[in-house]
């Protein structure tokens, strides 16, 4: 099979050129609406054109490893989780970070290493065994458990040397939070626990914790597949006059900057 070429200029000066192969090139040579479901995307401009984001291609490993099937084709959610992590550290909110939902530790790679280089904490809260039964009740009565294969070691591994900088936190939260935690600041919150319990949960306790401009990752909001979720973080926008805005990832996600 041939290749094809799409060129174009860039800033006016630069002439860039991707040199597509093989089957990379059928989407443009048959039109994307023939493989439903599958695209081609572009990195952003502040990488691709400007070398802006050196981590990326580290990052990207950790987001997809024992994780490539949800993953490897979600770079949105990961250049989501670069750009506002970075735009927030830019803002000097002040705060720790931290994540409730770890699984296998690919997201909790990406708040490692922004903790590790700006001198902060990244605490990690996770039963690393799966879903616990206690939340599957509600509007998730029925549902199974989930996410059980993971482990502690598991996690570690994908997080890298970045480790040093996080706190594992094992066990059921809220129940898992000490008298420590209850006085950390966060200025960013990555919250992926798919049941209603543990997002509420979650958003009671880190909300009040974070300073004005904080940042609060929402996973699985508009995955009609974990719609506890989605009621747990409407919920909360509405007691808190705060507002979602919703991302194309797979799954769903939406981000929430403190306003108040």
């Amino acid at each position: 099979m041939g290749s094809y070429s799409l060129r174009w200029i860039a800033s006016g000066r630069r002439r860039v050129t991707y040199r597509l192969r093989g089957l990379w090139s059928l989407p443009f040579r048959l039109g994307a609406a023939r493989f439903p479901g599958s695209y081609l995307t572009y990195q952003p401009d502040s990488h691709a054109g400007f070398h802006q984001h050196p981590e990326f291609a580290d990052l990207f490993e950790r987001f997809i490893r024992h994780n490539r099937l949800n993953n490897a084709g979600d770079s949105t959610r990961l250049w989501a989780f670069i750009l506002n992590i970075k735009q927030v550290l830019a803002d000097k909110v002040p705060g720790d970070l931290a994540e409730l939902g770890v699984w296998r530790g690919n997201t909790a790679a990406i708040l490692g290493h922004f903790a590790a280089k700006s001198g902060r904490r990244a605490y990690l809260f996770d039963t690393y065994e799966g879903f616990d039964r206690r939340d599957l009740r509600g509007i998730d009565a029925g549902k199974s458990l989930e996410f059980n294969d993971t482990s502690l070691d598991l996690v570690r591994e994908v997080i890298g040397a970045a480790q040093t900088s996080c706190e594992f936190v094992k066990g059921y939260f809220p129940a898992s939070v000490t008298a420590a935690h209850r006085h950390c600041r966060f200025a960013i919150a990555s919250l992926d626990c798919d049941l209603y319990e543990p997002m509420k949960a979650g958003l009671d306790f880190f909300y009040p914790r974070m300073p004005r401009g904080a940042l609060l990752l929402v996973h699985d909001y508009s995955n009609p597949s974990w719609s506890g979720a989605k009621q747990a973080v409407d919920e909360f926008c509405q007691e808190y006059g705060e507002h979602p805005v919703l991302m194309p990832d797979k799954s769903g996600s939406a981000l929430i900057r403190k306003t108040r």
